[in-house]
């Protein structure tokens, strides 16, 4: 499929929630460290009502990856 190249080339993934974690500003190695905790979200919003609703969902991180990610959600 050739929209998916173009995804994969553009963003570095293909999945709906981290292209839209990448279109936030954050940084791909950090994306696949926490992709599997906001599979099913589809955009920015469900993936911030997630993050919100349980911060700690994102303990996985380095502490200086937990503060980059919070400054772009």
């Amino acid at each position: 499929n050739l929209e998916l190249l173009i995804m994969k080339l553009e963003y570095g993934v293909t999945a709906p929630h981290e292209i839209a974690l990448k279109e936030a500003g954050i940084p791909i190695i950090i994306i696949k460290n926490i992709s599997n905790v906001f599979k099913g979200c589809e955009n920015i919003n469900e993936i911030r009502d997630r993050y919100f609703k349980d911060k700690r969902i994102v303990n996985k991180l380095l502490p200086y990856e937990q503060k980059i990610f919070a400054k772009y959600i």
